[in-house]
This record gives structure tokens, C-alpha cells and sequence, in this order.
């Protein structure tokens, strides 16, 4: 159930913003090249929909990573509380989880503020939307409309056939042949590149339909997250992480924004530990309505 949070969208729990204020992570008794596994991320990176849960599936355990076993890693700040439990989804996970994909409902867990962002839904259009991409970006002609985010580390790259390294990225764009665009690990270990969507503007509870394929392979493997850009405040939504293999594999999102306003989408490709972490995208589509 772990991972299967992680595929919804989830972080882990002590990634959280405030973690500092519940747990001390001992840096020193972290297995070596390990230390990215506790990773504190920014407000613009993750979502905090409940209160800190140290019962939470996404927690670790006290000695996950530890080079000397007999010591912890994590060190919870409240007394007598466990975290590393892998027996079942928390109140708090549950209510996330309802929180992010509108399932409705209620769960025992009390105290703390939900703020809802675009959620992943199926309900109608009651808006319209300028700003839309024209068509599926192939990226034979360029970026088509979207564009390299200026407060990132890093850019994507078009490309044809390998990428440079071996053991990492596509051989081709999807299909066989053409272009692609990916974010080149080599030289870039943890870096940050986002691809954004022109402005979008909504004149009420608009969905869209994001589709594209996605290639990441390599033992490396950073992450790929798709998320919403308002200023520059990120939200992200849903995101892939890990080594999926050789083969192209394809995205499909039906995305619900709540309110009128304007904003983008974007797709962040985060570089992993070392090289073997490019990731690719190709056939980039974004258009109103519900993905069918």
C-alpha cells in the first residue's frame, strides 16, 4: 500500500515542510548516498492536507537507511509515538487521499486545515479557457507554446534517437522515430527542470486532459512530477518516480481546476543520484474537457 500511495501522488511524511518541528533526521548514521531519502521539501514542492502523522503508511521507521543499525535516523520529538507502521492506511491518509481526488467522506482523525487544489475529478465543465496549446507537441518544431521555467536548475532538451549515456533514456521518440524532449542527468544529479503550459485563463470549474508519454529508465531514476503553477507558487498533483523500464509508457490525467482564475501546468523532471536518470517526454497534448 506504500508504493500505491506513492503512484496516487503522495510523498513521503517526513519529506513534509514541517517535519523539523516533529522529528530530528540524523544525517550521520544515514547509510552513505542514502541521504536524499529524507529529503525536506519546499511548500511549492508538496501539499500538507492534514497535520503531521507520525502513523502514516508514507512515514519511515526509526532506523530506515541506518549505518549502524543500533542507532535511529529518525528521531520523533513527541514521546511514545511509533512511525514506520506498514499494517494500514492511517485516518490522515485516508482523509489525503479523499482530499486530493474529491472521494467525499470523512475519516476519525480530527484538528488541522484542508485546502482543496485542483483534483483530479471527473465533473463538468462549467468554465471556458483561453490560452490552450494548439494540438499534440511532437516537438518537431520546437516547444510549442510551453516553455522552460526561469526559476528552476536545469532545462529540457530536444532530441533524436539516444540520448548520450548509456544504461538511461529512450533510443527513439515514442513511435520509433522524430523528437522528444528529456532532461539530461549527467552533471546534473538532483537538479530541477520544468516544461510549462502557456497561461491558462478559466472563467469557472474547468477540467482539461493531460496526455503524453513518458520514457524513464535507468537505475538512477529521479522523478516526474505534474503539477499547477500559479506566480510562482507550484502545486503538484500527481508525479512518477523510480526506473519504469526501456519501453515508452503513456500518461492520461483528467484534471479539475475548482475555480475561474489564470495559472499553468507544468511537468518537472527531477534528476536522481547520478547519471543513469534521463527522463523523456513526447506527444505533449493538453486540451479542455475530460480525457476519453
Amino acid at each position: 500500500m506504500h508504493e500505491l500511495k506513492h503512484a496516487l501522488g503522495f510523498y513521503h511524511e517526513q519529506s513534509r515542510n514541517d517535519r523539523d518541528n516533529y522529528i530530528t533526521v540524523d544525517y550521520s548514521n544515514v547509510q552513505s548516498g542514502k541521504a536524499s531519502q529524507f529529503q525536506r521539501m519546499s511548500l511549492n514542492e508538496i501539499q500538507q492536507f492534514t497535520p503531521y502523522d507520525y502513523g502514516s503508511l508514507m512515514h519511515y521507521g526509526a532506523y530506515s537507511f541506518a549505518a549502524d543499525r543500533s542507532k535511529p535516523t529518525i528521531i520523533p520529538k513527541k514521546a511514545g509515538v511509533t512511525i514506520g507502521q506498514r499494517i494500514r492506511l492511517s485516518d490522515y491518509d485516508i482523509q489525503e487521499i479523499r482530499t486530493l481526488y474529491s472521494c467525499g467522506g470523512t475519516s476519525t482523525s480530527t484538528g488541522g486545515s484542508v485546502t482543496q487544489p485542483p483534483v483530479v475529478t471527473n465533473q463538468p465543465t462549467t468554465g471556458s479557457v483561453s490560452g490552450l496549446p494548439k494540438g499534440t507537441c511532437t516537438f518537431e518544431s520546437g516547444l510549442c507554446g510551453w516553455t522552460q521555467d526561469t526559476y528552476d536548475s536545469h532545462d529540457w532538451t530536444i532530441r533524436s534517437g539516444s540520448t548520450p549515456s548509456g544504461s538511461t533514456g529512450p533510443t527513439s521518440a515514442y513511435g520509433g522515430s522524430g523528437k522528444y524532449v528529456y532532461v539530461e542527468a549527467s552533471g546534473y544529479s538532483n537538479k530541477i527542470a520544468r516544461l510549462v503550459s502557456p497561461m491558462l485563463t478559466t472563467t469557472g470549474a474547468t477540467p482539461f486532459c493531460l496526455r503524453f508519454n513518458y520514457h524513464m529508465y535507468g537505475a538512477d531514476m529521479g522523478r516526474l512530477t505534474i503539477g499547477s503553477k500559479f506566480g510562482t507558487t507550484y502545486r503538484p498533483i500527481v508525479y512518477f518516480s523510480g526506473d519504469k523500464g526501456t519501453s515508452w509508457r503513456t500518461a492520461r490525467f483528467t484534471i479539475n481546476t475548482s475555480s475561474a482564475g489564470s495559472f499553468s501546468f507544468y511537468l518537472e523532471g527531477t534528476v536522481g543520484t547520478n547519471y543513469r536518470s534521463d527522463i523523456a517526454i513526447d506527444n505533449l497534448n493538453l486540451a479542455s474537457g475530460k480525457c476519453t
